[in-house]
């Protein structure tokens, strides 16, 4: 998870190099917020949530489905 907001110049090349050293199978979500914003921290809960219960064995499509 990265916070993006605000980040230009060298801080952006510098994200772009980071993920670019990632390995393929590493996910990474950018959410246009600060760090200390709302919006980031409930985007990392989900992101916690989902790698939670795909350890269960659930898939992140089932986790995303709406209960009926």
């Amino acid at each position: 998870m990265l916070a993006t907001l605000g980040v230009k110049g060298e801080e952006a090349e510098g994200l772009k190099e980071l993920k670019r050293n990632f390995k393929p199978e590493i996910e990474v979500e950018e959410v246009d917020a600060n760090t200390d914003d709302p919006s980031f921290a409930q985007a990392v809960i989900q992101s916690f949530e989902e790698v939670m219960e795909m350890k269960k064995g659930r898939s992140k499509h089932e986790i995303l489905e709406p209960i009926s």
